[in-house]
């Protein structure tokens, strides 16, 4: 929260109603002085902004991640890349960048139809979520390119296992 000692505090609080929904409000409160600058009393304001927020959460799932596979698109995978280079602590670490190309996509999209096309890219985007997690790497998969292509950052990848030995779960 924003403290000023003069002018008050603004934050935002999550509250529960009796139903059990949880709200988000602005708070707003301000001290109310004597003459002698002492603090009598405390009026406060409060806005729910739960709509807000819900929004805002929708607005960046949209920006950062792809609708069908929900791994993360070629925005938050450039802006990832530039977090790990620029950070001094990731040279402590081996990290891999494993891309994925399914063969003859478009091919399989226009005879068979997009809903197995998706269902195809579903089942990818499952095999990179679920492989990383076994795995116990911190990792972040994501749609980039055209349709038919898939990235995974992996971050943090074991010393004793690079990209090549990590990508083969994915195949398996």
């Amino acid at each position: 929260p924003m403290v000023e000692p003069k002018r008050g505090l603004s934050q935002e609080e999550v509250n529960r109603l009796p139903d059990g929904r949880a709200r988000t409000y602005l708070s707003v409160k301000l001290p109310l002085r004597r003459a002698n600058n002492s603090i009598y009393a405390l009026c406060g304001i409060s806005t729910d902004i739960t709509e807000q927020r819900q929004f805002a959460q929708e607005i960046h799932q949209l920006a950062y991640y792809d609708p069908l596979t929900h791994l993360a698109n070629r925005r938050q995978m450039i802006e990832r890349l530039h977090q790990l280079l620029a950070d001094p602590a990731a040279g402590l670490h081996q990290h891999a960048l494993l891309l994925v190309n399914l063969d003859n996509f478009k091919d399989l999209n226009d005879t068979h139809g997009h809903n197995l096309g998706d269902h195809l890219l579903q089942q990818m985007a499952q095999r990179l979520s679920g492989c990383a997690r076994a795995e116990g790497q911190q990792h972040i998969g994501q749609r980039i390119g055209r349709i038919d292509r898939r990235g995974r950052l992996r971050l943090r990848c074991g010393s004793g296992r690079g990209g090549a030995e990590g990508g083969k779960g994915i195949l398996d």
